[in-house]
């Protein structure tokens, strides 16, 4: 992309590009939140609102480069959801994405991306438009849109797979007590009740997202509300020690440092599109100090 930022009035102050690694990244650094986001996968790497460490969990091994998915942050995946021959996740996250405009102020800026599917190839890539925008401010949303640009009707998957920075060890997830499915043990049904501790376990699931996810990070003296309206079900992910240590971008400890809780439109839930439909998935978060 070129080195130039698409105001949508006027510069903002505090919002510049930058050099990672191999790739460019949005950079916001105000008086009121500081963020970044990578065009690359449209991908969301920091949120840390003023007197908040950051939200958002980056692992330091993670490679920023061309055609390797980014380890944390809220990666994007479009239009499969996997396992799946295509590989793991979709395209959207391993291709640069266009920023289309960057508005706001020093209190929240806003950046829209858009990718095109049509010049991809693989599954899909023939009828299917994205647009992307991230709302980087006090509070955070991000807002996912696909539109069947095709002449066949499509069911794309869609998810925002959110590594949230908490304290794994000392955590409590409300809001998922009605129980779930284990992903890990095909599929069965999880009992009603609530999430246990993480102690190194690989744990894997969908919930229902009927209302607020709460994650209560005691050891981090904060709590993350999540919300979701168009979201049917969350997966709650943490690789445990066995999949931290089998993953070269993040470092053996790293499960003790996030926990994933995704907003999706996948499986049964994947939006039917006839041609010209477009369909919306949205993840809000606020955080607080906890009492």
């Amino acid at each position: 992309m070129t080195q130039s930022i698409p105001f949508a009035e006027q510069a903002i102050a505090g919002v510049s590009l930058v050099t990672r690694g191999d790739l460019s990244a949005l950079e916001i650094n105000t008086d009121t939140v500081s963020g970044s986001v990578f065009p690359y996968g449209a991908h969301v790497a920091s949120w840390k609102p003023a007197g908040f460490e950051d939200v958002l969990y980056m692992s330091d091994l993670s490679g920023l480069t061309q055609g390797t998915p980014i380890r944390g942050g809220i990666p994007v995946v479009a239009p499969w959801f996997g396992p799946s021959d295509n590989g793991l996740h979709g395209w959207a996250r391993i291709q640069d994405w266009t920023l289309e405009s960057v508005s706001g102020d020093t209190t929240a800026v806003e950046a829209t991306f858009t990718l095109a599917g049509s010049a991809l190839g693989g599954d899909l890539a023939d009828s299917l438009s994205l647009s992307y925008t991230v709302h980087l401010g006090s509070d955070f949303w991000v807002r996912l849109n696909a539109t069947n640009t095709g002449t066949e009707t499509i069911a794309p998957e869609l998810a925002l797979h959110a590594y949230w920075a908490v304290d794994a060890q000392d955590l409590r997830i409300k809001g998922i007590e009605e129980g779930g499915i284990d992903r890990l043990a095909d599929n069965a049904q999880l009992p009603a009740g609530p999430f246990e501790a993480l102690e190194g376990q690989t744990v894997d699931r969908f919930y229902p997202f009927a209302g607020d996810i709460v994650l209560v990070d005691a050891g981090g003296h904060r709590k993350i509300t999540l919300r979701s309206e168009e979201s049917d079900k969350s997966v709650v992910w943490n690789p445990g020690t066995k999949g931290s240590a089998a993953n070269a971008d993040m470092p053996d400890d790293a499960w003790k440092h996030f926990v994933c809780v995704e907003a999706t439109r996948v499986r049964e839930g994947a939006p039917q599109l006839a041609p010209g439909e477009s369909a919306t998935l949205t993840l809000h978060a606020t955080v607080e100090h906890l009492d």
